[in-house]
Order: structure tokens, then C-alpha cells, then sequence
């Protein structure tokens, strides 16, 4: 098994959008990959907690996929293109790691 996490720290404004603007679209498109994405074995997007630390990042997934494979035909996908466009456009900082349980 192997486990995708990604991270963004979105800017304070972006495509005519507030943050906190950007950030429930980034959110309804990660429900979106959630439910058409069938290689997600598991799959958990968290925001930021208000009121935390200015340097914190924003957005966070945890995607849990069969092998590499699997994550490859995960990226090819949609629905994973247009979140990764959105949060692409609009953050500062992105960090990802990929790794096997």
C-alpha cells in the first residue's frame, strides 16, 4: 500500500478570490476526487484550523492507494487535474511526499 500526502499554503488572494474563498473550492473539489476516483482506498482533506499560526499551511490530503500504478492512474484522473490546477493557481508553497505503508 502506499500512502500520498500533499500540502498547500494558499495565498491571501488569488483569481479574484479570497482565501477562505479558494480554499471551500479546494475543498469541493477534493470531495469531488473522493468520489470519482476509484483507486482511493482511503482519502482525508483537512483545512487549517482558524486562528493557527500564520506559517502553517492551508490544505491537506491523505490519499491511501494500492501501489505506484495506482497513483499514477490517480494523477491522470479529472477530477485530481482540476483540484491540482486550482490549488496550483492559487498557493505560494506546495509539499508532497509518497511513500509505502
Amino acid at each position: 500500500m502506499l500512502r500520498h500526502i500533499v500540502t498547500y499554503k494558499f495565498l491571501p488572494e488569488a483569481q479574484g478570490r479570497t482565501k477562505k474563498e479558494n480554499l471551500a473550492l479546494a475543498k469541493e473539489l477534493a470531495e469531488e476526487m473522493k468520489n470519482s476516483i476509484p483507486q482511493l482506498l482511503s482519502f482525508t482533506c483537512g483545512l487549517g484550523s482558524p486562528g493557527q499560526k500564520e506559517d502553517n499551511y492551508d490544505i491537506l490530503l491523505i490519499c491511501d492507494l494500492a501501489d505506484f500504478d495506482a497513483l499514477a492512474e490517480y494523477k491522470k484522473n479529472p477530477a485530481h487535474k482540476a483540484f491540482g490546477n486550482h490549488c496550483h493557481a492559487v498557493s505560494s508553497a506546495r509539499a508532497a511526499i509518497d511513500f509505502e505503508l
